[in-house]
C-alpha cells in the first residue's frame, strides 16, 4: 500500500500532490505539472474523506486544468503531502485561448512551445481560456461545480463569448 504523508508548508516541484481543503470540510486534490510553471490537473474528487493511498490517483479523472498563482500554495489549507509520477496523458498541456473582447479576435496559445496563432470561435470550444486563477478563485469553481452552481469567475471569463458557457466548461 502507497500512503500519502502530508507535508505541511512544503513547496510544490513537478509531480507534486496537493491536498485542498474547502471549507474546512470537503477534500480535492491537484498535481503540479512539468511543462508550464503554475500548471496543475485538479482531480474529480470533492469528498468529506481524505485520500490515503496515492495509488487512486492513477485512477481519478481530470475535473480541468489550469495555470495558477504561487501564491495559492501559501494557502493554509493547501497542502503538499506527496510526490508522484505525473500520468502520460497530463505530459502534454492542453491548448487554451485567447480572447481579445475590444476586437473580436480569438487566438489559440500552447503552452508547451509558447506558440500563438489566430482562430475563430468554433475551434476554442472547449478550451481553457489562457489565464492564471487565484487560491480562492479556484476553490469557488471546484465548490461551485459540485454543487451545481454557475461560478462567478467562469461566468467573467466566458460568458463574454459563450451564451452556455455553463454547458461548455462547467
Amino acid at each position: 500500500m502507497s500512503s500519502t504523508k502530508l507535508i505541511e508548508k512544503k513547496r510544490p516541484v513537478i509531480g507534486s500532490i496537493i491536498e485542498i481543503c474547502i471549507d474546512d470540510k470537503y477534500y480535492t486534490y491537484a498535481q503540479k505539472l512539468g511543462n508550464d510553471a503554475g500548471s496543475l490537473v485538479f482531480f474529480d474528487y470533492y469528498d468529506t474523506s481524505r485520500i490515503e493511498d496515492s495509488r487512486i490517483f492513477n485512477t481519478l479523472k481530470k475535473l480541468f486544468i489550469i495555470t495558477i498563482y504561487d501564491s495559492a500554495f501559501k494557502r493554509s489549507n493547501w497542502k503538499v503531502f506527496n510526490k508522484i509520477e505525473i500520468r502520460e496523458e497530463f505530459k502534454i498541456l492542453p491548448l487554451k485561448f485567447i480572447y481579445d473582447k475590444f476586437v473580436d479576435q480569438y487566438k489559440i496559445y500552447n503552452p508547451n512551445t509558447g506558440e500563438i496563432r489566430k482562430s475563430n470561435r468554433e475551434e476554442i470550444i472547449g478550451l481553457e481560456k489562457s489565464a492564471v486563477w487565484p487560491g480562492n478563485c479556484i476553490e469557488d469553481r471546484i465548490r461551485d461545480h459540485y454543487e451545481g452552481k454557475v461560478c462567478i469567475w467562469v461566468k467573467s471569463m466566458y460568458g463574454e463569448i459563450f451564451e452556455n458557457y455553463q454547458e461548455l466548461y462547467g
